[in-house]
């Protein structure tokens, strides 16, 4: 056991306090009874010494962890099988169970965990304030039996269980501190939403300082950017600018195939890793930004586009994704829109689309009735079966 003095703010002191308790050969044991308590039908742990608040004394006190069977039925009838962590006075002792009063809740904060491959089963034990309670502290669903039994879960380590129990102790008027203390506030770093890296990169596009190349979009609009920052996103940009090509050389990079709103996405992506409302771009600025993906081999970004088109299937685009995802090679959204096409046929064959594919991309028309024929041939074999 090892005992420590801590200093909250405010005008709280504190007094914490463990006890380790190993159980070794758990799973041998099956809860026999202690040798020295009889009476107790599960396992019990050696006599130790804690200090807790009791009508406003600090008080050491004579006290024991045990661990028992807690049967509970459940709301659709099924029975758990707990087992039940307490903390009270050794049984069998003939001393009467102090009586906790109301400041137990506020003065008094019990925890107990095991200690498996990792810190698990983290719990808080309530105190009884009950006249007749028998146990000062108590987790009746502290961990389920079957779950210690699983090594899977590795609660038990060589099967010895360890259970670690804490009580921490308010000494002081603890008024000052007590929202702090068990409503803890959230981490500041994580409300600073503006100092993360997405949002420095943005900024630094946003300015354009150190900017040493810029990307030109079809329609002429002039985009300044970062030479570092595309090579170390694109594998493609990254030649580009290595070798002497005329981009390294003019520092200027003419994207004939994307207008001026898919070339800002593209820049967009590269610096935060992410796609300001993709899911209000039009659909062809999203297939641009598709082409871009591949052209630039930038896997992430076509995932992105796949997952915002593949959202969007419907009976007048089906045939038209599809042929997008044959061209760039985007394998999740082929598979969304050829199980689309197979599954609304009829309806996507009247569209005009249907008709482009039909003629630029007749081995896809071929798959498409293979899955056809496929489907229905599942379908009589398990007809057939029923009958």
């Amino acid at each position: 056991m090892n005992s420590s003095t801590e200093w909250l703010p405010a005008v709280s002191k504190v007094n914490s306090q463990s006890y380790v308790w190993r159980i070794e050969n758990f799973s041998e044991s099956r809860s026999r009874p202690s040798r020295s308590q009889q009476d107790v039908n599960g396992w019990c742990s050696s006599v130790f010494k804690m200090s807790f608040v009791q009508y406003g004394k600090v008080r050491e006190t004579d006290l024991c962890l045990l661990l028992t069977h807690n049967v509970i039925r459940g709301e659709n009838g099924t029975i758990n099988q707990w087992l039940q962590l307490s903390l009270s006075m050794p049984p069998g002792t003939g001393i009467p169970v102090p009586i906790l009063d109301r400041t137990a809740y506020v003065r008094n904060y019990c925890t107990a965990w095991i200690n498996g491959r990792r810190k698990e089963r983290l719990c808080m034990l309530t105190a009884d304030l009950s006249q007749s309670n028998e146990f000062l502290f108590t987790a009746p669903e502290f961990v389920l039996y079957h779950d210690l039994l699983d090594k899977d879960k590795g609660l038990l380590c060589s099967d010895n269980l360890t259970i670690v129990c804490e009580i921490r102790v308010y000494t002081e008027d603890i008024s000052c501190v007590n929202s702090w203390l068990f409503q803890p506030l959230k981490p500041v770093v994580a409300d600073h939403m503006a100092n993360t890296l997405g949002e420095d990169l943005k900024q630094l596009l946003d300015t354009r300082d150190g900017s040493d190349v810029v990307l030109v979009a079809n329609d002429g609009q002039e985009f300044p950017a970062h030479t570092f920052i595309l090579a170390s996103r694109s594998p493609v940009f990254a030649a580009m600018f290595k070798h002497n090509m005329r981009e390294q050389q003019e520092k200027r990079v003419t994207i004939e195939d994307l207008d001026s709103e898919a070339v800002k996405s593209l820049l967009d992506f590269m610096y935060t890793d992410r796609v300001p409302g993709i899911t209000q771009l039009e659909t062809t600025s999203v297939t641009s930004l598709l082409s871009a993906a591949h052209k630039y081999n930038m896997p992430r970004l076509k995932t992105l586009c796949e997952e915002e088109m593949a959202a969007k299937l419907d009976v007048q685009n089906a045939a038209e994704f599809l042929y997008t995802a044959d061209l760039y090679d985007a394998a999740q959204l082929r598979t969304a829109a050829m199980h689309f096409t197979v599954i609304h046929m009829a309806d996507v064959k009247r569209t005009d689309r249907w008709i482009y594919l039909h003629a630029e991309s007749p081995h896809l028309v071929d798959e498409i009735i293979d899955e056809l024929a496929d489907l229905m041939r599942k379908l009589i074999l398990c007809n057939s079966h029923r009958v």
